[in-house]
């Protein structure tokens, strides 16, 4: 079994004249079934206040988080509930997933399931072609999820969502499809299909309280990437990648009628230095 740690302070928050302090705290337990089969559980909790410190309570890596938030003053605090697995059932085949709750109502309440799933699956040497390999991943973050009534507690560094890139009311398949030949380079096809609903981390909470709601919500942005990558990786320090793509959104920032379509190209170089 492995047992990891993490607090840290965030940015403080300045709203409506009253100044913020904010801190993210989280643990993670993975077990190793068998050599094939990782589980984990895990818990992160967003917490903070006008003039809150360091939580004692949270400083213990063993504190469950769904007990504090009931048993003093973390009532406010904002947790996740995490449980994921890796997998390799048969040679060259890798399964991969994991759910998160962020909030679910086992009472009568119309308040939304607040949830998020990611799933993947990835094969290499397919049907025995060596040096290929090619994958799926789902991932989907439902509306509401990350939010909270108290702006202190949203899950946000510097306004940038810290779960899921895109934030809440979103999905995203991405299917690749990559070569490696020679020791040092690989080429990588990646198509990326998304959705975004007009929903955001940083909206009010419930401003019009819990209504039916489609997945996505509003007017919803959907946008195509189709990414040829070629990598050199001459060793574990160094990597350099050539990409150049195509990119297709439709109602760009969910504005209706608004629409984007572009060519890119780019050189991205990576160098470890490692302190010995």
């Amino acid at each position: 079994m492995r047992f990891s740690y993490f607090h840290v302070g965030l940015d403080n928050l300045d709203h409506e004249g009253v100044n913020y302090n904010r801190f993210l705290v989280g643990h993670r337990l993975a077990w190793q079934i068998t050599p094939e089969v990782e589980v984990g559980l895990g818990e992160a909790t967003v917490y903070g206040g006008e003039g809150r410190s360091l939580s004692l309570a949270y400083l213990n890596p063993l504190t469950l988080h769904y007990i504090e938030q009931f048993s003093g003053d973390a009532l406010d605090d904002n947790p996740f509930w995490l449980v994921d697995f890796d997998a390799r059932p048969v040679k060259g085949v890798r399964l991969w997933g994991q759910f998160m709750v962020d909030d679910y109502q086992y009472e009568d309440d119309p308040e939304p399931p607040e949830i998020a799933l990611l799933g993947g699956v990835s094969w290499a040497d397919p049907l025995g072609l060596n040096g290929f390999s090619l994958g799926v991943e789902y991932v989907r973050v439902w509306n509401w999820v990350y939010n909270v009534a108290d702006p202190y507690a949203k899950l946000l560094y510097l306004g940038q969502p810290l779960g899921f890139p895109r934030g809440n009311d979103t999905d995203r398949w991405t299917i690749h499809l990559a070569y490696r030949f020679g020791p040092d380079f690989s080429l990588d096809v990646r198509t990326t299909l998304d959705r975004h609903g007009e929903g955001r981390i940083e909206d009010d909470w419930a401003a019009h309280g819990f209504t039916e709601e489609p997945f996505p919500s509003g007017v919803v942005e959907e946008a195509q990437d189709y990414r040829l990558n070629l990598a050199w990786h001459p060793s574990r320090s160094l990597r350099v990648d050539l990409f150049t793509g195509y990119r297709d959104v439709t109602n760009l920032e969910n504005l209706e009628g608004i629409d984007l379509s572009d060519f890119y190209a780019g050189v991205r170089v990576e160098y470890l230095y490692e302190l010995r």
